[in-house]
């Protein structure tokens, strides 16, 4: 059974903060970045325990050619994925989890 993808207030902002940045370098930068976060969270769906808990209840997926990460929890209960972050790598690692 396929879990349920659901982004919080602060996922949703780093997403859309980092479309418009790479919307500006270039549309196809933009549309690659869009994609590579859809592949990482439509594996999420199938497979959510796939990549280890890094800190507590939190696991990461790296972004492949992208300077990201996706920080989420899983839910098992009510079959979700919590997405509390789309992480630039650049920003300080302790503020990942919060």
């Amino acid at each position: 059974m396929n879990y349920t993808i659901f982004y919080l207030k602060r996922a949703i902002q780093e997403y859309d903060d980092a479309i418009g940045w790479y919307a500006e370098q270039s549309e196809r930068a933009a549309l690659n970045f869009q994609k590579a976060v859809a592949e990482k969270t439509d594996m999420l769906k199938s497979v959510p325990s796939i990549y280890k808990r890094t800190h507590k209840a939190f696991r990461e997926v790296a972004l492949n050619k992208y300077p990201f990460s996706v920080i989420y929890t899983i839910d098992s209960e009510n079959k979700m994925v919590i997405i509390s972050s789309i992480f630039h790598h650049s920003r300080n690692p302790r503020t990942k989890f919060r």
